[in-house]
């Protein structure tokens, strides 16, 4: 279904985190996970790649967006092209090509390009990108296809076009051959003429991928068949390099009942060899705002999907949580042997296909993932790189527009523990923009992004939140108000922050979290605090009510303003935790209890109770020993000293959380920790703040 409407070496480290350290060549450090320079930030609402200028254009959109990395374009590797379909701005709909060449961190300002039926004239829609990472007949490996539906268009009134003629569609392919500067028309993988001149009779929505043999295949929804049972069925075409022409269309998923409907697909290859597609199931008769759930279903070679009318299996977590409407589906290599498959979708709900159906607490801020290649019950959620409120809906008579996280779309890092995603939010006019994040994947350790002064992977419910200085504050005091992030397919492992009271209350860290929500016990999972009018450490167990499992006097009590390093360790039933003020030097306080019939996986978060609170140098580790006080070394430099470092050479200071070396000699080195430790992990931020001829910073170790 497509959405129709319209010199001196100088460095600096941070986060030094456990075991033998050293610190070579001079650079500058911060405490425990890293908070650079202060600055500034409201929770993430996500980069703006475009948005129309609705002074000129009062009518336009910009959503469904899609990006690609480069990775078979030599010198130009890792650089990104995005585009998104945009419409009512003065023309026929288009794609404009953006460039980025720092991972998605930032755009060029205005299209390199874009990308336009030039065949007939007309708008094109539905848009997808995709490099060729080898040789395809004539068609060199690095070129770069984007395809869309065309069909004709009424006049333009008022920057807006009106009406539109759906009787000859035509499925265009244009090539770029220089990294997305310039298009030339290839060809078209489907058409249609003559069909009755309304929406149900079209193709839509292409995309591309190479099948085992390393033929490319043009994938598409077709409603040409409407009239033999198929309310819609998924296609494919191929690519014939000898008669440069695309093959007869071939059938994926289908069923020929006049009620299933089929659409969006998205294919990825599997580590296994094995392929994926993910897809909206609609179903005839039904409103789309209850039905469309999110399937996925396997092919041995990319072509071949029999039986045709088997619909694979619906994606939903072990609780029922599943996506409707416009999924997009992407591998990353990061998360085990399997690596981590990835979803993004319209709309998180909870209930049938067909209804009724009811929008779930992390509906327009969640992704989905699995490291089991997607097999049943192996589905996870996990906080999207930002939030779309309002979330859209198919229905013209609900509130939001169509196109708010309409069809986004997901980029894993090279390294692919981090994600990029881009979808259409809503603004002023009803229409979209378009909008960008990176957030991490939910695979371990997991290191907070405060430093960079944003809360992306985060999800809150209640309260007010800032990022400034490194800090993670919600500046309101109410009840439960609580922040969450990583995935719910974490089991057993260590969660480490500094928390501080800003007024009088509790505070701390949850663990194993799911279902979260607004209000004071609006999860499951465990809560580990601390509380000023008690002084006391305490462990409860959340269920959308809370249960206390233990408390204990903490050393020195509790007071408002300080800062206070919190240790949570869940492995099995067990849930250990440590506590102590930051500045010092005596054993931490600890308490551990066992919860029978406890919760086995989930998300991490923060969690503050009728006080504001601020966190810190929030990093989570895997697994432990259960019982056991954890205790792992972090660097002292939060409370603005370099205790226990040794210094050999260089001239080094402590501010605002980092270690500096402002020297820039040869080897100069800074060392902590003690001669015995063996086999440990090590982890720090590294900057060089100038260049020299040799100029090299980083970490030493044994």
């Amino acid at each position: 279904m497509v959405y129709r409407r319209r010199h001196e070496q100088r460095q600096v480290w941070r986060a030094i985190k456990p075991l033998m350290l050293v610190v070579v060549a001079a650079l500058f450090i911060a405490g425990a996970l890293a908070f650079l320079a202060p600055t500034t930030a409201r929770a993430a609402t996500g980069g703006v790649l475009y948005s129309p200028n609705l002074s000129t254009y009062p009518n336009a959109d910009a959503s469904y967006p899609r990006v690609i990395r480069l990775e078979a374009n030599g010198s130009a590797n890792g650089t990104l092209l995005a585009t998104f379909s945009r419409s009512g701005h003065g023309g026929p709909s288009d794609f404009p090509i953006y460039r980025s060449l720092d991972g998605g961190v930032t755009w060029s300002t205005s299209p390199i390009s874009v990308v336009s039926d030039t065949v007939h004239g007309w708008s094109i829609d539905a848009p997808t990108l995709f490099e060729l990472p080898q040789a395809v007949g004539t068609l060199p490996a690095g070129a770069i296809l984007a395809a869309g539906t065309a069909w004709i268009h009424g006049p333009i009134v008022n920057g807006s076009l009106t009406g539109a003629d759906y009787r000859q569609q035509d499925m265009q392919v244009y090539v770029s051959l220089n990294q997305g500067q310039s298009w030339s028309y290839h060809s078209s993988c489907a058409s249609s003429s003559n069909m009755p001149n309304q929406p149900g009779y079209g193709i839509w929505e292409p995309s591309f991928a190479l099948d085992s043999q390393g033929r490319l295949v043009c994938y598409y929804s077709d409603e040409r068949l409407r009239d033999s049972g198929y309310n819609q069925i998924l296609s494919h075409t191929i690519w014939n390099t000898t008669t440069q022409s695309w093959g007869t269309p071939a059938f994926d998923v289908g069923v020929q009942d006049n009620q299933k409907r089929p659409g969006m697909s998205i294919v990825v290859k599997l580590p296994n060899g094995q392929y994926m597609m993910s897809y909206e199931l609609c179903l005839n008769g039904f409103d789309p705002d209850t039905a469309c759930a999110v399937y996925v279903k396997t092919s041995p070679d990319g072509v071949n999907w029999a039986p045709v009318d088997s619909l694979g299996t619906r994606v939903e977590t072990t609780d029922g949580r599943h996506f409707l409407h416009t999924p997009y589906l992407a591998w990353s290599p990061a998360g085990g042997p399997n690596g981590t498959l990835l979803l993004a979708g319209q709309r998180l709900v909870t209930g049938p296909d067909g209804g009724p159906v009811n929008n779930a607490p992390g509906n327009g801020r969640t992704l989905m993932m699995s490291t089991n290649l997607g097999a049943a019950g192996s589905w996870y959620e996990l906080p999207a790189p930002f939030t779309v409120d309002p979330v859209g809906y198919y229905s013209s008579a609900d509130a939001a527009s169509g196109c708010a996280a309409y069809s986004p779309v997901l980029l894993p890092s090279k390294a692919g523990t981090s994600v990029l995603y881009l979808a259409g939010v809503q603004i002023a006019n009803g229409n979209c923009e378009t909008r960008f994040g990176t957030a991490g994947i939910g695979s371990l350790p997991f290191y907070a992004p405060l430093a960079n002064g944003i809360d992306a992977g985060w999800t809150t419910y209640g309260g007010s939140w800032i990022v400034t200085g490194g800090e993670y504050r919600n500046t309101a005091s109410g009840a439960g108000h609580k922040a969450v992030a990583g995935s719910t397919a974490w089991g057993d492992y260590t969660l480490q922050a500094d928390v501080r009271l800003d007024g009088a209350g509790q505070a701390g860290l949850i663990a194993r979290v799911t279902s979260p929500g607004t209000g004071s016990d609006a999860f499951r999972g465990y809560y580990v605090g601390i509380e000023s009018s008690t002084g006391n450490l305490i462990i409860g167990r959340m269920d959308n009510n809370y249960t206390g499992l233990g408390s204990v006097a903490l050393s020195g009590g509790v007071s408002v303003g300080s800062w206070y390093r919190l240790v949570v360790q869940v492995v099995g039933c067990t849930t250990t935790a440590s506590a102590q003020p930051v500045t010092s030097t005596v054993t931490p306080t600890t308490l551990s209890v066992t919860n029978t019939g406890c919760f086995a996986t989930g998300q991490v978060g923060v969690r503050s109770h009728f006080t504001p609170a601020s966190w810190r140098n929030v990093t989570v580790t895997a697994s432990g020993v259960a019982g056991s006080s954890p205790a792992p070394y972090l660097a002292p430099f939060a409370s603005g000293s370099a205790t226990g470092w040794t210094t050999y050479g260089g001239t080094w200071s402590v501010a605002n959380d980092e270690y500096r070396n402002t020297s820039g000699r040869a080897g100069e080195k800074s060392v902590a920790g003690n001669s015995t430790w063996t086999n440990y992990t090590v982890q720090a931020d590294v900057s060089l703040t100038s260049l020299g001829a040799n100029a090299n910073a980083g970490l030493i170790a044994r």
